[in-house]
Order: structure tokens, then sequence, then C-alpha cells
């Protein structure tokens, strides 16, 4: 069984990667334009580099925490899965090639999207990252599905917050409505599920909807409040800490240490 890395030696796995891409980018960048043509080492040199970025993917992989990130509605059961909570500058939030495993989720699971409340100052990363809008959300178009209903609950995400947004059906085989996975470029949660589809649905702005309350008040969302172990569906409004959250409901675009919102 792997243990979950500790802050420091995923600094270090990090820092690896970011080693490797550069020098990676450089060679590519000399084959392009023809510099090393005639170099016999060019070739084996390639795949070096290529061969320590598959161990240290595997480094970060087998590092990767896997966390409690809400609780399925219908079975009672605890979704764990996989989530990089030491910052979003880790190689899971990598928006086009994420780094993540192969999730093992209840039968009822249907996806998982979700927003960061992003704190400055931002990790710089060598890659884009699309954490979602600020503030938490739900998707009509699948909540429109009688059997779908979402649960929101947050978790820390180095200095963000990160709200996991998770959508259950208590009939998955009629849910043809597939988005992308949180931060990813493609669905990830189908992998080793094939019934439920393959789709690479980027979700946009107009296909959200940040105000909560009817959708809590008619029972198609439930919550979980943050810090709570039990992990607890509440479907009350009076209490409900994410009602009425500040901050934008654009989404986030994040490389190099800065955010752009569109």
């Amino acid at each position: 069984m792997n243990l979950p890395f500790t802050a420091e030696t995923r600094n270090i796995i990090l820092k690896d990667y970011n080693a490797v891409m550069l020098r990676k980018d450089e060679l590519e960048f000399q084959g392009i334009e023809g510099k090393r043509a005639e170099d016999p080492s060019f070739g084996s040199e390639i795949a070096s580099i290529l061969e320590t970025f598959q161990v240290i993917s595997r480094k970060y992989l087998n590092g990767l925490p896997k966390i409690p990130v809400s609780r399925c509605p219908f079975s009672g059961e605890t979704v764990v899965h996989s989530l990089d909570i030491f910052g979003i500058d880790g190689l899971w939030w990598n928006y086009e090639a994420p780094i993540r495993p192969v999730e093992a989720l209840p039968r009822t699971f249907h996806s998982m999207s979700g927003a960061v409340t992003v704190r400055q100052p931002v990790e710089k990363t060598s890659f884009v990252v699309h954490p979602g809008p600020d503030i938490p959300f739900v998707i009509p178009g699948l909540l429109a599905y009688p059997s779908v209903v979402a649960v929101l609950s947050s978790v820390r995400i180095g200095p963000h917050i990160g709200y996991p947004i998770c959508y259950f059906s208590s009939d998955p085989g009629s849910v043809d409505f597939l988005v992308n996975s949180w931060g990813a470029s493609e669905r990830l949660e189908g992998q080793g599920m094939s019934e439920r589809g393959w789709s690479n649905r980027e979700l946009k702005v107009e296909a959200m909807d940040f105000n909560l309350e009817p959708w809590i008040r008619s029972e198609k969302l439930g919550w979980i409040e943050l810090g709570d172990s039990q992990f607890e569906i509440k479907t009350s409004l009076d209490d409900c800490p994410y009602l009425g959250l500040e901050g934008t409901k654009r989404l986030q675009t994040l490389f190099g240490g800065r955010i752009v919102y569109g």
C-alpha cells in the first residue's frame, strides 16, 4: 500500500518534474531547428528524458492523496477520490495532462465538478490549470434527470478552498449527460467504467447555476460542512455555509502564477 507523500516529498517531485519538462522542451526545440540532426546521442537523450518523466509521474501518482470528498445519498457510501490537497501546482491539476489514478467509485457515482476560491499568492505552474469558478455551482442539465442528485462539500487545497460537487444517480445507465472531470480536459471518472461513457464536454458558465437555494429546497442538492469527518449530508437552508458566498462567477485559468478570468 502506497502512503501519501508529504509536502516536502511532493515539492521534490514537482521540482524534478519541472526540470525534466524544461529539458524536454529544449530538446524538442533543438529537433525542430535541426541543430542536432547529425548528433547520434540526440535520440538516446530524448529517450532518457522520457523515461525519467515516466519515473517522476509514477512517484507522483503513487503518493497522490486519496481522501473522502462526499457521500452517496442513495447507498450511504463514502466517496474516496484522489485529490492533490497540497496546492493547485500539483500534476493532478494539469488541465491537458492530469496525472490521476483510476478511481474506485460507488456504482451510483456519476461525476465530480468543482470550484476553487483561489488565495494569493498563486502558485507558479508550467502548465495550465482550470479549477473552475471562484464559488460553487450546480449543473441544471444534470439535475434535470429525475434520478440525479448532487452533494456539495469543501476541502482545503493548500491555502485555497476547494468545492467538490459530486453527482449521483439511482439509475446510472439512464444518464447520458457527461461532463469533464473537475480540472481536466476530459472525463476521467469513466476510466474502468465503460458503461458510463467518455466525454470531453467542457462546462461553460452558461451551463452553471450559482443560485443554490432552490436546488437545496427541492432536495436536488445536499451539502456537507467543511471539517465534518462523518460527511453527514444536510439539506437545511438556515445554516448552509455555501449560500451567499462572494466571489467571481467566471471561469479561472491559472498559469505561471497569474489568474485570467473568462
